[in-house]
C-alpha cells in the first residue's frame, strides 16, 4: 500500500507544482458549466419572421400583434410591403419564415382563407418547432374569431370562415435532419483534426528531443513554421473531401453551390485553426497539456457555433461572445453553399470574419513562437 500512496502523492504534487495545468483544471469546468448551460437550449425563441400584409386591416394587424406577443417570433421589419422584399430577406438569411396575408384576410367568406407560409428548412428542428407554434397560434386565433363572430351575430355558425396556413419548406422540403447535421459534421471533423495536429506539433518535437535539431537546421524560422503547418492543411482538405463524398453519395445531401466557395471558406478557416494550434503548442509544455487546452476550446466552439442549437436561442451576452467563434461562420458558409447555393458575394461578411480572426491568431502565434524559440 505504501508504494501506491507514494505514487499518488507524487502525482498530486506534480499537478500542484504545474501552475498552468492547475489553472486549466480548476477554471475549465467552471467556465464550461456557466457558459454551456446557457448555450444548450432546445426551445425555440425569437424566430425571425418577415410578414407581407396585403390586407392592411384592423383584423390583420390584430393577427400580427398576436403572432409577436410571444417570444417565439420576432419581426424582421415592420415595413416589408412586397413579396420580393420578404423573399430577399429570406434568401439572405435575415428571415427564417415569411408569412403572406392575402387582401381578403378580414373579409367574411364561405371558403377557408389561406395564408402563405414559407419556412427555411435548413435547421429541420427549428423549422418543425416554428411551424408547430404557428399552427397552434392560428388554431387559437380561429377559435377566438369564431366566438367573436357568434357574439356579434355577423355570420351563421355553419358558414364562418377560418384561416388555413399553406406551408412551403425551402432548402429542405422533407425536413430531413441529415441535411442539417452532415455539413456541420464535415466542419467539425476538420476542426478537430487540424487543431489537434497543429496543437501538438511543437510540443511533440520538444518531448522527443528533436526541437534542437530543427533550430540548428539550415532553414529560416518562417520556413520551419510553414513546414510544420502546410502538411496539416492538405491532410485536412483530403479528409474533408472524403467526408463530402460520403455525405453526398451515402446520405444524399444536396450540393447546390460552388466548390470554389467551399474551398475559399475552408482555406480561411484552416488558416485560423492551424494558427490557433500553433499558438496552443507554444503555450503548452507537454502533449497532454496541449490536448487538454484544445478540447477545452473545441467544446466551447462547437456548442456556440450553431451546430446543435441556434445561436439566436442563446442569451444576448452569449451571442456577443460567439462573434469571435470562427466555427459559427464556417457552419453558415458550408450550409448556405450546399443547401441554398449561396456564393461568397452573398456571404462576404462571414469570409471577412474568418480572415480577420485568422490574421489576428496568426500574428499572436508567430510572436509567441519566436519568444519560445528565443
Amino acid at each position: 500500500m505504501r508504494p501506491l500512496l507514494a505514487l499518488w502523492k507524487k502525482e498530486l504534487l506534480q499537478m500542484i507544482r504545474d501552475p498552468a495545468m492547475l489553472r486549466v483544471l480548476i477554471a475549465a469546468p467552471i467556465i464550461q458549466l456557466l457558459i454551456l448551460s446557457y448555450a444548450i437550449n432546445t426551445e425555440l425563441k425569437q424566430m425571425r419572421v418577415a410578414i407581407v400584409n396585403y390586407d392592411q386591416s384592423n383584423e390583420s394587424r390584430r393577427f400580427i400583434e398576436k403572432l409577436f406577443a410571444t417570444d417565439y417570433f420576432v419581426p424582421v421589419s415592420i415595413y416589408i410591403s412586397s413579396y420580393s422584399s420578404a423573399i430577399q430577406a429570406f434568401m439572405q438569411s435575415e428571415a427564417e419564415m415569411v408569412i403572406i396575408l392575402p387582401e381578403n384576410f378580414s373579409q367574411p367568406q364561405n371558403e377557408n382563407q389561406n395564408i402563405q407560409i414559407i419556412v427555411d428548412g435548413q435547421h429541420s428542428n427549428v423549422a418543425s418547432l416554428g411551424l408547430g407554434y404557428l399552427q397552434r397560434m392560428v388554431a387559437q386565433y380561429n377559435l377566438q374569431r369564431i366566438e367573436q363572430m357568434k357574439l356579434d351575430g355577423k355570420l351563421p355558425f355553419s358558414i364562418y370562415q377560418t384561416i388555413e396556413p399553406v406551408v412551403r419548406v425551402w432548402y429542405n422540403p422533407n425536413l430531413d435532419p441529415k441535411w442539417f447535421f452532415v455539413p456541420g459534421i464535415c466542419v467539425l471533423l476538420i476542426t478537430i483534426i487540424a487543431t489537434l495536429l497543429s496543437g501538438i506539433a511543437i510540443v511533440k518535437e520538444r518531448e522527443i528531443g528533436t526541437i534542437e535539431l530543427l533550430l540548428v537546421a539550415p532553414i529560416r524560422r518562417w520556413q520551419l513554421i510553414i513546414g510544420k503547418i502546410v502538411p496539416f492543411y492538405f491532410l485536412s482538405l483530403l479528409l474533408l473531401g472524403l467526408a463530402f463524398i460520403v455525405g453526398l453519395l451515402w446520405f444524399r445531401v444536396p450540393f447546390i453551390g460552388s466548390w470554389f466557395d467551399i474551398w475559399l471558406g475552408v482555406t480561411l478557416y484552416l488558416f485560423f485553426l492551424l494558427s490557433l494550434g500553433l499558438f496552443i503548442s507554444t503555450l503548452s509544455k507537454t502533449q497532454a497539456q496541449a490536448m487538454f487546452l484544445v478540447w477545452f476550446i473545441l467544446i466551447f466552439s462547437i456548442l456556440t457555433s450553431g451546430f446543435f442549437f441556434p445561436v439566436e436561442n442563446m442569451p444576448k451576452w452569449l451571442q456577443t461572445m460567439t462573434i469571435v467563434n470562427p466555427m459559427k461562420y464556417m457552419m453558415i458558409i458550408v450550409r448556405c453553399v450546399m443547401l441554398k447555393g449561396a456564393s461568397w458575394i452573398e456571404l462576404w461578411d462571414n469570409y471577412i470574419m474568418l480572415a480577420g480572426l485568422g490574421l489576428i491568431t496568426a500574428i499572436a502565434a508567430i510572436f509567441r513562437y519566436q519568444q519560445k524559440l528565443n
